[in-house]
């Protein structure tokens, strides 16, 4: 065990090495991407080189794992290592923007459709209910991406636009940072057409989504802020958010999983279910979800790195293959053209879902993209035919 001096050197020097890929790539979308990958990296490597963790970490994981802390950093830094050799080539890669025409009445009726999801979605960020979340989250996802490519110039399309970006910052704002804070980000990025942005600026954009996200956080807890208190508070949480360190526990707990219990494929199985629509158990609420399989081991409080799965189901090589395929993944769907790349825009908004939660959580919004993209070409085909 390292001394508190020489942990702390190597935690940072550790980060400098994760964060350190940012700066070759030149798209916004692929720096944001690494930054959620790296970033509960560096939080595990700080407690594998003995740095004193916190929250459920602290006061369940210990107990179980507090010996494969350096296991489960280095097969993580491993997958991310994979990850980043399998997106090499997009170093230079702008992203290719496309909008879809649209007339007002439509982009109004999408706008309206959005507040009717959000609010079943996430009625208690609207005020309607004391619970937080209800049912088709995906469906939201995918009306936020749709209204992105579907943006235009003309006066009322702006007004439009503006009344998106006001309610979801309200959203973020009521503490429904997952999904909502990139797809913010993601509105002034399409705003100005350039995903290219130099580190400085990325550095700028980061810090506010993160002082935003700690803010709606606080808030969200019900806790009373002003600056200063957000100024000293900043720091401690930049090292310890706490959703990261609840999704590292749940990875750390599948690491503790392969070694104590053994191999299971069953979170294999419900990740190719829940791309199957309209099948019965599957998803987060299956009882093959992995957090549920960890569960009567160690408790969790839900989400979990994706790469989690890949341990439980082949141990360490398993993770470091949950890593190039995603970069696969992420690098194929980034350079889809036309409409598309409707189907990046969902997987980028969803990127702190996917990759702190799980990788069945793109399922609902790439099924209904790929509807909606079938439906647009028939529309096509038959406005065509009639001509």
């Amino acid at each position: 065990m390292l001394d508190l001096e020489t942990a702390t050197m190597f935690f940072w020097i550790t980060g400098l090495v994760l964060f350190f890929p940012i700066v070759f790539f030149k798209s916004f979308f692929i720096k944001m991407t690494i930054l959620a990958y790296s970033y509960p990296i560096w939080l595990l490597s700080g407690y594998a080189y003995g740095l004193p963790a916190s929250r459920i970490v602290s006061h369940i994981g210990n107990k179980y794992y507090d010996d494969l802390y350096m296991e489960g950093f280095i097969y993580a830094f491993l997958s991310y290592i994979g990850f980043l050799i399998v997106i090499r080539k997009l170093k230079e890669k702008e992203y290719q923007f496309y909008k879809l025409k649209i007339g007002i009445l439509g982009r109004t009726l999408l706008f309206l459709l959005f507040i009717v999801f959000v609010a079943v979605a996430y009625p208690k960020s609207l005020g309607l209910a004391s619970y937080r979340f209800g049912s088709l989250g995906g469906v939201v996802v995918f009306l936020g991406a749709l209204t992105l490519v579907t943006t235009t110039n003309t006066k009322w399309s702006n007004i439009i636009t503006l009344l998106f970006f006001i309610l979801i910052l309200f959203i973020v704002i009521r503490g429904e940072r997952v999904d909502f804070i990139l797809m913010l980000v993601s509105f002034i990025i399409f705003k100005y057409m350039q995903s290219n942005v130099k580190i400085f600026k990325f550095f700028i954009i980061s810090l506010g989504t993160l002082i935003l996200a700690v803010t709606a956080g606080f808030i969200r807890s019900g806790v009373d802020i002003d600056f200063i208190f957000l100024f000293q508070a900043l720091p401690r949480v930049m090292m310890n958010f706490g959703t990261a360190v609840d999704v590292i526990h749940v990875y750390m707990s599948s690491v503790w999983y392969y070694y104590n219990v053994g191999v299971t494929i069953e979170p294999l199985i419900n990740i190719v279910f829940s791309y199957i629509p309209l099948f019965g158990d599957r998803g987060v609420s299956s009882e093959l979800n992995f957090t549920r399989i960890l569960i009567p081991y160690i408790k969790n409080l839900g989400g979990g790195l994706f790469y989690s799965v890949g341990m439980m189901s082949a141990g360490g090589i398993g993770v470091v293959l949950f890593g190039i395929l995603f970069g696969y993944i992420f690098k194929k769907l980034f350079l889809l053209r036309g409409i598309y790349s409707l189907l990046f825009i969902t997987f980028f908004i969803l990127q702190f879902r996917f990759q702190w939660y799980g990788v069945t959580y793109y399922s609902s919004p790439l099924i209904f993209s790929i509807l909606f993209i079938v439906l647009l070409h028939f529309h096509k085909a038959h406005m065509r035919s009639s001509l």
